[in-house]
């Protein structure tokens, strides 16, 4: 689409939502994507990270990059109750994609023997093209306390029985659903890729694995173990932190900085 813009002599931006680490342009591409978002208008992201890597990727400097946030589906005065601690209760909130979300690295994680005799529970919410592979995957490392629990309608039915968000993704941009678990007062475990490290801070808002693997999960799970009776304060952290950084409506606030460029469209 930003090509033909380009010839036809058609003004146009760019809204990229995800930049993976081993997708890695070929130079007939890449010649092209260098020419066409230098063009552009101006290139919206959705984290730093984002905005940094295709500059590597295609060896140019993105002048003309802004990032940008995406609406998201929780009111921002959402206000639910603590969960009950018996059990720590962890949730998984994306599609069953374990290229980009991880999840096999979750799950090596939690087949880890320490996790054994722990009270212990982590839903996976959302359906995918891997699904039955997953469950043969929790089988063999023998995750009893792993549930799936499909899609649901509202997130925050998520959030009323769960502690905390688990993504041991692979690729981000900025993933909405750290951002609503946030919102929700949750704190979250991330891997640092894409704009999760952005969004959390180690030891205040959730924890950060320093890389997408078993281990390095495993030890970010070992420090929500250790701190999980002050979960609660951190989850609030997470909240006051994403709420001074979130405009009152992302969409509203990016279709007004479109409109600098194309006033007639947005009308």
């Amino acid at each position: 689409g930003g090509r033909r813009c380009l010839k036809l002599g058609i003004p146009f931006c760019i809204i990229t939502q995800v930049v993976a680490e081993f997708y890695w342009p070929k130079d007939d591409l890449a010649d092209e994507a260098a020419e066409v978002m230098q063009s552009a208008e101006r290139c919206f992201f959705v984290s730093q990270h984002n905005v940094e890597l295709p500059s590597r990727q295609l060896g140019i400097e993105l002048t003309n990059a802004e990032l940008a946030w995406n609406p998201f589906a929780v009111a921002r005065n959402t206000d639910l109750p603590w969960p009950d601690e018996t059990t720590l209760r962890i949730a998984c909130v994306g599609r069953l994609d374990p290229r980009h979300k991880g999840l096999d690295i979750l799950f090596q994680a939690l087949a880890e023997p320490q996790w054994r005799d722990r009270p212990i529970k982590l839903s996976l919410f959302g359906v995918g093209a891997c699904e039955q592979s997953l469950r043969r995957l929790a089988d063999l490392y023998q995750l009893s306390d792993v549930h799936f629990s499909g899609q649901v309608r509202h997130i925050e039915t998520v959030w009323r029985d769960h502690h905390a968000l688990v993504l041991a993704s692979r690729v981000e941009g900025m993933p909405l659903a750290a951002i609503e678990a946030m919102v929700c007062a949750r704190p979250c475990v991330v891997t640092d890729v894409g704009g999760n490290a952005e969004l959390v801070e180690h030891g205040f808002s959730g924890f950060v694995a320093d890389k997408p693997s078993g281990p390095a999960f495993s030890r970010a799970l070992e420090h929500l173990w250790a701190r999980r009776s002050n979960l609660e304060e951190m989850g609030q952290n997470a909240r006051r932190a994403i709420e001074d950084r979130l405009p009152l409506d992302p969409g509203s606030d990016l279709a007004e900085r479109l409109q600098h460029f194309f006033p007639v469209a947005c009308v």
